[in-house]
């Protein structure tokens, strides 16, 4: 049985990004940043001690310009695809005035929503990081401070956020981006990993993406929808269209196969078949589950209307967007058209 993820956070540079106030501030003393300098374990080897202490009250403990830090890009689209996803995770930050921390958080919709009292917590050193982890029963954890990560010796799994590529040389498993770290800490569980996206699903048709994988996805769908709906719902409506793409048309047949009936293929291809009603551009095929509105050809933001308009518990868009002829995907949406993530959709095949 596959070990259950728990996932331990910083804050600095994985959940906030300081990059822009350091720079500026660093301006403001008389010294000159680049963004590649301002990671915390490489901003100490180039900028002097004085200035740094300086830097830091601005950054953390001055109220007017401790607000002012961006999120890192991805961090609260990240938090709510595993959040969906049942993944538990805890902030574990060395900040030394927790209130700011939490009025920032507050500031960017993230206090609340993704944390609280129950697993935001603020220590002093990078071993008491390490303690709380071990407390927590953290097995994954994610800080931009290789210095940081050495001392939690107790985490079995160590990912290093590595934006700007400064640590090429260090021993722990590096991602640029939370896109990165999602597909990195799910990847023992995933159909071609590599489609699975942050937001989207897309991959070279057929090499990536096919008929097969399509049709794998659909059917974890299927479940998940059937999962999600009213108990006493019936004939649950689910929304699939797809873009003028040559392998579209493909990929459509497979997922409405794939969600469990075979009529729903053979009535993509034009044959009529019980249950199954034409109106206009829209066929509609029903079984005792599902009410399927196939809607053929279309745009992305027709079949977010529809899902509204037919009030389906979700929808399905074979689409790659504005990527180059040969690649094709999907575009995955539950109740009221809200996205659900490639990553969110990974870890539904990973269960299955």
């Amino acid at each position: 049985m596959r070990e259950k993820i728990v996932i331990g956070l910083d804050m600095d540079g994985v959940i906030v990004d300081n990059t822009e106030n350091k720079i500026r501030h660093a301006a403001e003393l008389g010294f000159a940043l680049a963004a590649h300098q301002t990671p915390s374990d490489v901003i100490e080897t180039v900028v002097p001690e004085l200035i740094l202490e300086k830097m830091r009250f601005f950054l953390y403990n001055n109220p007017p310009t401790a607000l002012e830090a961006a999120l890192v890009p991805g961090a609260a689209e990240g938090m709510a695809v595993l959040q969906r996803m049942g993944i538990p995770f805890f902030l574990i930050s060395r900040r030394q005035k927790p209130e700011l921390a939490r009025e920032l958080l507050k500031r960017h919709g993230l206090w609340g929503k993704y944390f609280d009292e129950n697993n935001a917590f603020f220590v002093e050193t990078a071993e008491d990081k390490n303690i709380k982890a071990t407390e927590l029963g953290v097995n994954v954890y994610l800080d931009d401070q290789p210095s940081v990560l050495e001392k939690l010796t107790n985490v079995p799994q160590k990912f290093l956020m590595d934006r700007f590529k400064c640590f090429t040389k260090a021993s722990y498993q590096r991602v640029r981006s939370w896109e990165d770290f999602l597909g990195k800490i799910l990847h023992k569980n995933s159909t071609k990993i590599g489609i699975f996206k942050a937001y989207d699903i897309r991959g070279k048709y057929p090499e990536e993406i096919n008929e097969k994988i399509a049709a794998r996805i659909a059917r974890v769908l299927a479940c998940k929808f059937l999962k999600v709906a009213p108990r006493q719902a019936r004939g649950i409506n689910i929304v699939v269209g797809h873009d003028a793409r040559l392998s579209s048309k493909s990929l459509y047949k497979a997922i409405l196969k794939g969600i469990g009936n075979p009529a729903f293929a053979k009535a993509s291809a034009g044959r009529q078949e019980s249950g199954i009603r034409r109106t206009k551009k829209i066929l509609t095929i029903h079984d005792s589950r599902f009410k399927i509105h196939a809607v053929g050809m279309i745009t992305t933001p027709m079949l977010y209307f529809l899902v509204n308009h037919f009030k389906a518990i979700g929808g399905i868009m074979i689409t790659a967007s504005h990527n180059p002829p040969e690649f094709n995907g999907m575009k995955v949406v539950g109740p009221k058209a809200v996205p659900m993530s490639g990553k969110e959709i990974q870890a539904l095949i990973a269960v299955k």
